[in-house]
């Protein structure tokens, strides 16, 4: 998967987005949102969110990084001279914005992907939206996380 993610030149995503939260009296919420990504690379990129807590545009066009909250109705730029590596490691580090999902996109997926993993496991193949994948679970010291890889000749994530 992480072999073919690099050595896609272009391509786009559509994402639905479940974050759970808790609230003071113990209840469970899940708050739901869209992204839409257009990718470019080496240094383009376009990202939409929109949700409870975000409705935003983030875009790079190789040298300027710019992001636009429509609900506050105020923007960022910052110059970010480089690649979109470049770009997420200056929204990440420089600015402190997380950005799930973001690993996916970098130039070398895979050694982002598995810093920091102490165990990982395969459990076999299930459904993603009606497309058939491998399920793979990781941990690491902070986090579990899993991805659902598109079985075939295109391994794509469908679930992150």
């Amino acid at each position: 998967m992480s072999k073919h993610l690099a050595g896609l030149k272009d391509f786009s995503v559509s994402a639905d987005i479940s974050n759970e939260i808790l609230t003071t009296e113990g209840q469970k919420l899940q708050m739901n949102s869209h992204a839409a990504l257009l990718i470019e690379r080496p240094s383009r990129f376009h990202v939409t969110r929109q949700g409870k807590f975000a409705d935003a545009v983030l875009s790079y066009d190789g040298a300027k990084l710019t992001l636009h909250g429509k609900t506050l109705n105020a923007y960022v730029q910052k110059d970010v001279a480089g690649t979109i590596d470049d770009a997420i490691h200056a929204l990440e580090r420089g600015i402190g914005l997380s950005l799930p999902g973001a690993d996916l996109l970098l130039s070398d997926p895979y050694k982002a992907l598995s810093s920091g993993v102490t165990s990982s496991g395969y459990h076999g193949k299930g459904y993603v939206g009606g497309v058939e994948c491998h399920h793979l679970a990781f941990r690491t010291p902070k986090v579990d996380w899993q991805v659902g890889v598109k079985a075939g000749d295109e391994p794509l994530p469908m679930k992150y």
